[in-house]
């Protein structure tokens, strides 16, 4: 009877398990979930400080999987304070987890974290004013090339998509070219 009417105050007692009970009128639930996904992860977001903010954000430019360091160098940021939010939000599971450690060309290893959803690079991405995206861009190709100096051909197709976005057409070009001859020599 009292699941019937969304107003009444449920109590389970009145079922078979006494264990929990409803507090609230259902009507009050429904009114505080967020209607879609995209609104439930910009809240996840908004309770993220400035900083914390920012860098979901360049890492959702890279794609589901990222590297710290990467998104360190875009933003300015010491590595170590990327690495360390990203650890946290790892820990605590709902919008990261890491991803297995890279090794750049020179043998550095790089620590790297994916998304758990594909929706939140989506909705993260969205939130990036056009001239801070352009700028991130370029940041995230030129730290790829410097990063893979040794071997520029492995990262072509990356540095191609951030010139791309960068608007750097020149450059996506080339970029472009490489990555085509590479996939020719994989053949």
């Amino acid at each position: 009877e009292g699941l019937r009417d969304p107003n009444r105050r449920i109590a389970w007692r009145d079922l078979p398990d006494p264990a929990c009970e409803i507090a609230r009128p259902l009507d009050h639930v429904a009114r505080t979930v967020p209607p879609t996904l995209g609104e439930l992860i910009e809240q996840q977001v908004q309770r993220l400080d400035a900083q914390g903010q920012r860098v979901l954000e360049t890492a959702s430019l890279v794609g589901r999987e990222f590297a710290a360091a990467m998104v360190a160098d875009a933003l300015e940021l010491p590595v170590t304070a990327v690495e360390e939010l990203c650890e946290q939000l790892a820990r605590q599971g709902s919008m990261l987890a890491s991803a297995p450690v890279a090794t750049l060309p020179d043998g550095t290893p790089l620590p790297r974290y994916r998304f758990t959803h594909a929706l939140y690079p989506e909705v993260l991405a969205r939130r990036v004013p056009d001239a801070r995206r352009l700028r991130t861009h370029a940041r995230l190709a030129a730290w790829l090339e410097r990063a893979h100096a040794a071997d520029p051909d492995a990262v072509a197709a990356a540095c191609a998509h951030h010139h791309e976005h960068a608007h750097e057409w020149p450059e996506a070009i080339a970029s472009l070219r490489r990555a085509a001859a590479e996939e020719v020599r994989r053949c």
